[in-house]
């Protein structure tokens, strides 16, 4: 630190602390030095997951049951729709329907599905009568 003085051993400390978060932060491995694998996205189900664990042969519904139960779970507590926020479906980013379309769809059609939040599900849609999350799928 050639030309920085430092007024205080606090200063001082933090930039320690700080470069050591720095250096923590850029070289994540695993135990045997190789880069750690990416946190899965648990907002998000793709095709690749899909095949991977032998779901891809089924309807859409069970591959989800399966990998991702989460994105089925109805929350309660939002005033708006009686208590209860109903799960939408959207394909390739059309009006959200009913969940039905679910059992219609073969996974291996499917490229990927993201759970929109209920507040991003009215950003992107802008409609107020979607109310709960969206299901958005993309098909191949």
């Amino acid at each position: 630190m050639s030309g920085i003085r430092f007024r205080s051993s606090a200063a001082r400390c933090l930039l320690v602390a700080l470069a050591s978060v720095a250096n923590g932060c850029a070289g994540a491995t695993t135990g045997e030095g190789t880069a750690a694998a990416p946190a899965r996205r648990t907002n998000l189900l793709t095709a690749g997951e899909m095949e991977a664990k032998g779901v891809a042969d089924r309807s859409l519904a069970e591959a989800i049951r399966n990998l991702r139960p989460g994105f089925l779970v109805v929350r309660t507590g939002g005033e708006r729709a009686g208590g209860v926020e109903p799960i939408r479906v959207s394909l390739n980013g059309a009006n959200p329907g009913g969940l039905y379309v679910l059992e219609d769809l073969r996974a291996n059609n499917v490229a990927s599905v993201m759970r929109l939040t209920p507040e991003e599900a009215l950003q992107r849609f802008g409609m107020r009568d979607v109310i709960g999350p969206v299901l958005l799928v993309t098909l191949k």
